[in-house]
């Protein structure tokens, strides 16, 4: 699996990753660390304000436990909870962004699942709509954002698909939101 990744610089967060084209979709690999680094929240009291904003919107648990509000002490047990915030989405919607698609809201949840103290997964499901001179299409994308803290490695999953206007799928897109440096 290795060999199927071709690293990649992304302009929009800085991040340098690894990106491969799977089961048609569009994962992207790099150092938790630096996608860490992008999203801000340097202190504790900034993350607690932003769990207390996010996990009353989202479906979040911790160890399979549903956790319902930012201030649960169960949060303390998650040492990236940084990555259970509405800004891991935020890499992967710039990436979007930079290649002329427009992600906003569709009405489900975030979901929040972290697992011990090291892993977490987020969840998203969002409309889409490509800009000019794309035609205005419009579809969903599914992101599923993972770290893995004892490997140092977070990965971003994408799958796009665009519908046409009568409500029928056009089929998925792999967008290459970056600069190949090989």
């Amino acid at each position: 699996m290795q060999d199927d990744f071709v690293r990649c610089e992304c302009d929009a967060t800085r991040l340098v990753c690894q990106m491969a084209q799977q089961d048609g979709a569009a994962v992207y690999v790099t150092p938790l660390h630096r996608y860490e680094a992008d999203l801000g929240m340097r202190t504790r009291g900034a993350l607690r304000r932003q769990l207390e904003v996010d996990v009353p919107r989202c479906v979040a648990t911790v160890d399979g436990a549903r956790v319902r509000r930012g201030d649960d002490p169960a949060w303390r047990r998650v040492r990236h909870a940084r990555m259970c915030t509405q800004a891991a989405l935020a890499p992967p919607v710039e990436w979007l962004l930079r290649a002329g698609v427009l992600a906003h809201e569709s009405g489900t949840p975030m979901r929040v699942a972290a697992r011990g103290a090291h892993e977490v997964e987020v969840y998203k499901e969002l409309r889409v709509r490509a800009a000019a001179p794309h035609g205005g299409k419009e579809g969903t994308v599914w992101l599923r954002v993972h770290a893995d803290g004892t490997r140092d490695v977070a990965s971003v999953e994408m799958r796009l698909l665009w519908h046409r206007k009568d409500g029928a799928a056009l089929g998925g897109v792999f967008l290459e939101p970056h600069v190949a440096t090989q």
